[in-house]
């Protein structure tokens, strides 16, 4: 879908809070994020066949796996109705987005996360065990996997391997180990709509995600059932103003102001997006960030592209006149709208999404990531405790190669799991939704993997978007292979706040 304006708005503040409050208040029409937790016809919110709807995944009591229907599932075991979780530490191979639980027939509440291995001996970084055990403290959390497009195995492996680390070493969640159970979304609506069913029908304490193109779904359904749904990086309505729901970074924010500050200091006027067409990305763009630009005098032109799309040459060429180019999706996806741009258009500056960079996909990309930038309240730096963390986590509980894999995704889900675990420190509550939704809202921690930035989900700074956590955002620029090269602190979110 082509989309080219230069609208001159005043009152933006004003326009962007009555367009997010509209949208939460009459759901998406487009068909993406419309349906409700009980409503699982199967539409499909990503060019999917549809067969995620047939898998009945809404019984927690019945034991059937999700992939039954069409087989299709990659995760195998990802279907909290059979007990599956991540505490079932056995050594299987995660690298195909299997359940661990599904080599010893994914025994329910067999474990806790720690699987009585010992833990790892004279790991530095992660200092004493510190074991937890007794009653699970048990949290959902949902998986895009299982479908044709956009399959995101990245987010299962870090949470399942930092769970394990939590439950060995930080005493769990105040004494209690961590159970997370996972469930494959399939990239389909009915999929999600099942998912959401499935946490609410088994009484799940909150609600972890890195990421998802569902995120309107999920929340949606959590909110009316009172669950804490706490996620990583959001854009859609639900998350970031509807009840219940916790946004621990303004990344959705800080990727698209981003190149606003780049075409201002540099007196340039027209930005080109290139998005993946999923209800997460079109959903907040039409609504709420080409209108902010434009309110800000600014034009914009954007090509939204269903995922899978190889050749993205005729997108790139219709917006090749841009200033500067923003790049939205996956690694596979910005792999081929990097091949179209840095072919038509080689010296424009380019921004993406963390969820963009794969060394792997580098080797692909003329001239690979070189030069181009992210902007995100999180960054990999080498000298940040918390990346020698995430790292130490990585190589300590996951068995598998990770080359290829991409780190956006990884590092999204290590930082939602990571991060609740901090904001639920000195939790006295009874495990119920309420207590944790009590905590998370009125708790502070330091941000994971931010170098300081700090979570305050009871003093958002966007009046607007009430439910995000935090403000702060780093300007990475990257090598060829996708590492990163320098960071800078920098103000992202001006666009947004009048500032």
């Amino acid at each position: 879908m082509e989309r080219k304006s230069h609208r001159w708005l005043s009152a933006l503040l004003a326009l962007m809070a009555a367009m997010v409050l509209l949208l939460a208040a009459c759901g998406d029409d487009s068909g993406s994020g419309s349906e409700s937790a009980s409503d699982s016809s199967g539409d499909d919110a990503a060019g999917d066949d549809g067969d995620g709807g047939d898998d009945d995944t809404s019984d927690s009591s019945d034991g059937d796996d999700t992939s039954d229907d069409d087989g299709d599932d990659t995760s195998d075991g990802d279907d909290t109705s059979d007990g599956d979780d991540t505490s079932d530490d056995d050594g299987d191979d995660t690298s195909d987005g299997d359940d661990t639980a599904e080599d010893d027939g994914g025994d329910e509440g067999e474990d806790d996360g720690s699987d009585g291995d010992s833990a790892p001996a004279g790991n530095e970084i992660f200092g004493e065990p510190n074991a937890a055990d007794g009653e699970p403290f048990i949290v959902g959390f949902p998986v895009d996997t299982g479908g044709e497009s956009l399959e995101n195995i990245e987010a299962q492996i870090a949470a399942e391997a930092t769970a394990k680390y939590i439950n060995e070493f930080t005493g769990g969640i105040e004494g209690r180990p961590l159970e997370i159970q996972f469930c494959a979304t399939r990239q389909s609506v009915g999929s999600a709509t099942d998912c959401a069913n499935e946490f609410v029908q088994n009484e799940v304490s909150a609600v972890v995600v890195g990421a998802t193109p569902f995120g309107e779904i999920l929340a949606s359904a959590m909110g009316e059932a009172g669950i804490p749904y706490v996620v990583a990086v959001a854009a859609s309505s639900a998350e970031l103003v509807g009840p219940g729901a916790s946004v621990l970074t303004a990344d959705v924010f800080s990727t698209w102001g981003a190149p606003s500050v780049y075409l201002t200091e540099n007196e340039l006027t027209k930005l080109g997006v290139i998005a993946v067409d999923v209800p997460s990305v079109t959903q907040g763009a039409e609504l709420l960030f080409l209108p902010a630009y434009e309110g800000a005098g600014l034009e914009t032109q954007a090509s939204f592209v269903a995922p899978g799309t190889a050749d993205m040459s005729a997108n790139v060429a219709a917006i090749a006149d841009s200033d500067v180019m923003l790049v939205l999706g996956d690694a596979a996806f910005c792999t081929s709208a990097l091949q179209a741009v840095k072919t038509q258009v080689p010296d424009v500056p380019i921004y993406l999404s963390f969820q963009c960079v794969s060394a792997d996909s580098a080797e692909s990309i003329p001239g690979g990531f070189e030069g181009v930038r992210v902007t995100q309240g999180t960054r990999l730096d080498p000298e940040d405790p918390d990346t020698e963390l995430f790292n130490a986590i990585l190589d300590t509980y996951v068995e598998e190669d990770l080359t290829g894999l991409g780190v956006g995704f990884l590092s999204d889900a290590f930082v939602a799991t990571l991060a609740f675990d901090r904001l639920m420190e000195g939790y006295t509550g009874d495990g119920s939704a309420a207590s944790v939704a009590e905590q998370v809202k009125s708790a502070t921690a330091d941000l994971p993997l931010s170098g300081g930035i700090g979570i305050d989900c009871a003093n958002p700074p966007l009046a607007f978007a009430p439910n995000v956590c935090s403000s702060g955002a780093w300007l990475v620029e990257l090598t060829e292979d996708g590492s990163p090269s320098s960071f800078e602190s920098v103000e992202a979110i001006g666009l947004f706040t009048g500032g």
